[in-house]
């Protein structure tokens, strides 16, 4: 091993479980965001019809653009 190679820690046994049970409860909690939030998934699919249609050169000033537009609203005055 050379002198700028940092060894990787071990983790023990519960540390390994603590780790996995941490990623499946926050895996379970993403898909109830996900769930709670049908929108979102509009949201990305109008974003990613946006990008391609323009397809910019600075792909994050776009998205700072695209998400700063005001959201559009039907005709009782809620969000589409």
């Amino acid at each position: 091993m050379d002198s700028q190679s940092v060894p990787s820690p071990k983790l023990t046994e519960s540390e390994l479980q603590n780790t996995v049970f941490e990623k499946k409860a926050l895996s379970f909690s993403n898909e109830k965001y996900l769930r709670d939030h049908p929108e979102l998934d509009e949201m990305i699919h109008d974003f990613l019809v946006g990008v391609l249609e323009a397809k910019p050169h600075d792909l994050v000033d776009f998205a700072v653009q695209y998400f700063a537009k005001p959201a559009p609203h039907d005709d009782k005055g809620k969000t589409q």
